[in-house]
């Protein structure tokens, strides 16, 4: 891969944006922040974060399986959604870049995340004794550990967010994208022009265009002279008689 800036022979630089662009994706692209294993580490995160509000509200609710639907999809949100985005957000904060909308989504983000850890924390607690009525001497242990869970899940959602939703890496992307088409279009281009005639030979028919042309005009010019001239010759003539009479 070539250095984005090299000289020349003749002295001026060379600076080649696309090659510097391919090695910095290559470079930044790695395993961890691919789409497919964000992807996989995304559904696995939210798979354990589903069964573990299944498991609490089938047992605290299990007649309404509405409400069961309805409560673990707000969770979900809270947990997955918008730790999801505060990732994204944290990698627009570290580049400086964002929109002021970008801060407001943040603080929204922010502010679901912490009721969600609210509603979660008190919802467990309250109905620790009947969830685990069966097995209560490990009722509190478990539900601290399902009360901690559901962060933990979070914290690595926001990591992905960090990692995998890079806006640089975006921007790269699109960029490559935009560069590979240019390129295509480059060589179509190219190619309309090697079919065009030899360049001397459209040269030489210009120049022998211009070249009559010209001649057609100096013709032209020159016949208007001579009936100017004839014109003149006639007036005088016919003022002089005019004159004598």
């Amino acid at each position: 891969m070539s250095k984005l800036i090299s000289m020349k022979a003749d002295g001026t630089l060379n600076i080649s944006v696309e090659s510097n662009l391919l090695e910095t994706i290559h470079k930044t692209h790695a395993w961890y922040t691919s789409n497919k294993t964000a992807n996989i580490i995304l559904l696995i995160i939210a798979a354990i974060d589903i069964v573990g509000f299944y498991q609490i509200f089938s047992i605290t609710i299990p007649e309404n399986i509405i409400n069961q639907i309805i409560i673990i999809s707000a969770f979900a949100g809270a947990f997955e959604i918008a730790t999801l985005y505060i990732g994204y957000a944290i990698s627009l904060k570290c580049y400086n870049l964002g929109r002021p909308i970008h801060n407001i989504v943040l603080i929204l983000s922010i502010i679901s995340f912490g009721l969600g850890i609210i509603a979660n924390t008190i919802y467990r607690w309250m109905t620790m004794d009947f969830a685990y009525q069966d097995i209560a001497v490990i009722a509190l242990p478990m539900t601290i550990v399902m009360i901690i869970l559901p962060i933990i899940t979070s914290l690595i959602n926001i990591v992905v967010g960090c990692l995998a939703f890079d806006p640089l890496l975006f921007d790269l992307q699109k960029l490559s994208k935009k560069l590979k088409g240019l390129r295509t279009r480059k060589l179509q281009l190219e190619s309309h022009v090697n079919s065009l005639p030899n360049d001397t030979d459209l040269a030489n028919s210009l120049i022998d265009s211009e070249n009559t042309c010209y001649n057609n005009t100096k013709i032209e010019i020159a016949a208007m002279r001579l009936r100017l001239r004839n014109y003149i010759i006639i007036k005088s003539l016919t003022m002089d008689k005019d004159q004598e009479n």
